[in-house]
């Protein structure tokens, strides 16, 4: 696996967008070959079964590390981008998500979801969970915290600041000592010890009804922010009377696994 892989996710086509009877599609993948093939006709992409186009000298081909189309689920995507990245995460490595597109391209739907079609920060919690169970001795303990922050504009917030009180809103930082080039974390960021996916889940629900949204002619709800969903998943290894309450422990590592949209 290498460092860095990009992957495109091609959504189906609106009833919106269909409803007129004059839609058609634009590009076509290649799952054999890893390519999206675009064309500015007025025209579908015909592609063989090489997975070169036959319908046009005007198709632009673009070559990334997986394509998935129209018909592929959010678990599909999950098993062949972040599955990998979770598991290298316990190894010891951290690792980031994120997703990019226009507005309106589904980067929400892919990363958070909903109730029945959960995103893969929901998947990535499921295998976190999965494997802390497999693994929990009296030797060894597995703890999952999660951060979320927002930028809005020049404003860095924590969406999870109040997550369990009856406060609202979130705790905005002070961004100028901040640069871009350099910055991976918030140390001021509130982090959050869950137990369960429920309990992520509950906390994905209460930031996303903080989060910066508008409405735009592509999507009613579009998110007009950057969110940045970290788990911190600590590793304690070591010999102890009752390592779960006391943690008097040899040992002690910590990685983080970032989702953002």
């Amino acid at each position: 696996m290498s460092n860095v892989q990009v992957f495109v996710r091609v959504r189906p086509a609106l009833q919106r967008e269909i409803s007129n009877g004059e839609f058609h599609s634009c590009i076509a993948c290649t799952k054999k070959n890893a390519q999206i093939l675009v064309t500015c006709d007025d025209s579908p992409v015909v592609v063989g079964e090489d997975g070169t186009a036959l319908s046009s000298d005007s198709v632009k081909l673009f070559q990334f590390s997986n394509v998935f189309t129209q018909n592929e689920t959010t678990k599909n995507v999950f098993d062949e981008t972040t599955k990998e990245a979770v598991k290298v995460s316990l190894q010891g490595v951290n690792a980031t998500v994120f997703a990019y597109g226009q507005t309106g391209t589904g980067k929400t739907h892919t990363i958070l979801g909903d109730e029945d079609n959960p995103g893969i920060t929901i998947l990535a919690a499921q295998d976190f969970f999965n494997f802390c169970s497999s693994t929990s001795s009296t030797t060894k303990m597995t703890e999952i915290h999660i951060s979320c922050i927002q930028i809005y504009r020049s404003t860095i917030s924590d969406l999870l600041s109040y997550f369990g009180d009856s406060k609202d809103g979130g705790e905005i930082f002070d961004t100028s000592f901040i640069r871009p080039t350099t910055i991976s974390h918030i140390d001021k960021a509130s982090k959050h010890l869950v137990s369960s996916v429920d309990e992520v889940i509950s906390a994905i629900h209460f930031a996303s009804n903080l989060r910066a949204v508008a409405s735009t002619k592509l999507n009613s709800t579009s998110s007009r922010s950057h969110l940045i969903f970290t788990f911190h998943v600590t590793t304690y290894e070591g010999q102890t009377t009752n390592i779960i309450n006391t943690k008097e422990i040899d040992e002690d590592k910590e990685i983080d696994v970032k989702v953002s949209v």
